[in-house]
């Protein structure tokens, strides 16, 4: 993946490829070599979160098309989750971009989470409802200033990488 040439087919694609490089760069950063981490932190910044800060910058760019970044929809929350998991897994190394994303990311994201008001309903209807469900709560869990126990999430993942530092 970090070898595509772009990751635009839509942003949905953007976003679900920053999403899974950072998994992966996160898990296996002490076992990848420096050109594989430079590779793939190259790709998650230059083919995700830059693409991302483009539509964030620049909401109404696409004249009666609002982009993922302003909808109410699920697309929202897809893409807010690539972007703040690709920002988190880089953050260290890419301080800047990454605060960037991350801020962005919580103001587009309240935009659809207000939708769940007043009632926990989801306007796309429970189809749809497990997508902000299963994608937004366990992104927001190391976002969140709330203890677990009082996060209004299901569950939150525990971090996998238990050694922050990024010494080989």
């Amino acid at each position: 993946m970090a070898n595509f040439p772009d990751w635009s087919d839509t942003f949905l694609s953007t976003a679900e490829l920053a999403h899974a490089c950072a998994m992966g760069y996160d898990w296996l950063y002490h076992r990848l070599s420096h050109d594989q981490r430079d590779l793939i932190r190259g790709a998650i910044v230059e083919l995700g979160l830059k693409q991302g800060l483009v539509e964030y910058r620049d909401s109404d760019r696409h004249g009666n098309s609002p982009p993922w970044s302003t909808v109410t929809g699920n697309w929202n929350f897809v893409g807010n989750a690539g972007m703040a998991a690709g920002a988190l897994a880089i953050g260290d190394e890419e301080p800047e971009v990454a605060e960037e994303v991350l801020r962005s990311s919580l103001d587009s994201v309240a935009i659809a989470a207000a939708e769940f008001a007043p009632d926990g309903a989801w306007p796309e209807g429970m189809g749809y409802w497990d997508t902000p469900c299963a994608i937004g709560c366990p992104t927001s869990g190391p976002l969140s200033p709330r203890s677990a126990q009082a996060s209004a999430c299901p569950t939150r993942p525990a971090s996998v990488r238990r050694d922050t530092s990024r010494s080989t």
